[in-house]
């Protein structure tokens, strides 16, 4: 009966008072500095759900001037109690995520409702494990019996309670790398995903890089793919013309067994994020709904294209640049859309990043539309606008300085000034 009581109350979302306060940066401070030492602390993204609690990245600052992740849930006043109920749950056999002795992995408080945990440590993804248990690492990499002395396994990515992707390296005769995207064990998402991977690796046949795919594991819920070789692309040179090819090829796969995401479906993902600052900042709710507005018509008077595979997650992370060979990362987005879609999503992490680094990128932006030919510009620019109007809404819930927020909105509003 406790259990379920507490269950029932872990969903519990915090109000918009509470949300502008994990915004502030001395909330929780005293939590942090007994966690981890930090020096400071900043929200990197916030990510919220219905029947979760509200999950939260932070970037801290340790002593020595270093930077680390640190990943945190809000649960109010049942912060403590979730806190021993999880490490109960972690050091189960089934998962084997037992951390080492004198380790602080979970730490909560009921003053700040914060829940902070160690990246690789998650109650729901039974694969990391694989990051503790060095032979069961060894029988995931080598099921054929093999024996290898030399495995490093490194945590490269983690979504608290959805995803994670674990690098495997050998350092035997022959070297090899393989990286594994772990799900929950409780549903079939990460299968589903995998199979959509599968189907485009088949139709592409080289067309396109795209990992390997080496296999599927229900007991960790881990898919397996080969290492693409290459490097971050600098968008210049012929990288902007080699990509937008890439995309092209990509939208010409046929008969891709996946499901279609339209115009309705995009605006209903903004107007949940317009209507979440309208609840939490309604000083900036007029502005979000004029930009709004305008995305919505604009996407409305676009005329019919038909729809192809969209990456749907399309930005300069998923691009590995290796000589004039492109490969692509992460299809579990993978939809049917607009042919505009994906690269509207480019061009407005391209301007994000540009506002960051006081470069903008316009030469690259430009030769990026040009080599999408035949899809028309102005198509483009209109998916870029509801790309930043996203991009706006969802980093007005961390850190990030207003002046950045300012802008991509002014890009929305009025997009000839950038273009």
């Amino acid at each position: 009966m406790m259990m379920s009581a507490l269950k029932s109350r872990v969903c519990v979302q915090p109000d918009p008072g509470t949300v502008t306060d994990l915004l502030q940066p001395d909330h929780g401070r005293e939590l942090f500095a007994r966690f981890c030492d930090a020096r400071a602390h900043w929200v990197e993204r916030m990510y919220f759900s219905a029947s979760r609690p509200l999950s939260l990245h932070y970037r801290v600052t340790l002593p020595d001037g270093m930077e680390q992740t640190v990943l945190a849930q809000w649960l109010g006043r049942d912060a403590v109690s979730f806190t021993k109920a999880e490490a109960r749950r972690l050091q189960k056999p089934r998962r084997g995520q037992i951390c080492l002795e004198g380790e602080t992995v979970l730490q909560g408080e009921t003053g700040s409702g914060l829940v902070l945990r160690r990246p690789g440590f998650d109650g729901r993804l039974p694969g990391l494990r694989l990051l503790h248990d060095r032979q069961a690492a060894r029988s995931f990499t080598m099921p054929d019996g093999q024996v290898t002395a030399n495995l490093a396994v490194t945590l490269r990515a983690h979504r608290l309670g959805k995803r994670a992707v674990l690098q495997f390296d050998s350092f035997d005769a022959e070297p090899k790398r393989v990286f594994a995207k772990l799900r929950p064990i409780s549903n079939t998402s990460g299968r589903r995903a995998y199979e959509r991977h599968v189907a485009l690796f088949e139709r592409l046949r080289g067309a396109v890089e795209l990992p390997r795919p080496l296999g599927f594991d229900p007991n960790y819920g881990a898919a397996s793919f080969s290492a693409l070789p290459g490097i971050s692309p600098t968008f210049e040179g012929s990288e902007p013309a080699l990509i937008a090819q890439a995309l092209r090829r990509l939208q010409r796969v046929p008969d891709l067994p996946v499901e279609h995401h339209t115009v309705t479906d995009e605006l209903t993902i903004l107007r949940a994020w317009c209507d979440r600052i309208h609840e939490v900042f309604p000083d900036r709710t007029d502005r979000f709904a004029e930009a709004f507005d305008l995305v919505r018509d604009d996407l409305h008077r676009l005329p019919h294209m038909p729809p192809v595979p969209c990456h749907r997650d399309f930005h300069e992370g998923q691009i590995l640049v290796d000589g004039n060979s492109i490969g692509l990362l992460d299809f579990d987005t993978l939809r049917l859309s607009d042919p505009a879609l994906d690269v509207g999503n480019l061009i407005a992490h391209l301007r994000l990043a540009g506002i960051r680094s006081g470069r903008r990128r316009l030469g690259a932006e430009a030769a990026i539309i040009t080599a999408m030919d035949p899809i028309p510009a102005n198509r483009i620019l209109t998916w870029t606008r509801a790309a930043l109007l996203r991009l706006a809404a969802i980093y007005s819930f961390t850190s990030e300085r207003r002046a950045t927020l300012r802008s991509l909105m002014e890009d929305v509003i009025w997009p000839d000034e950038g273009f």
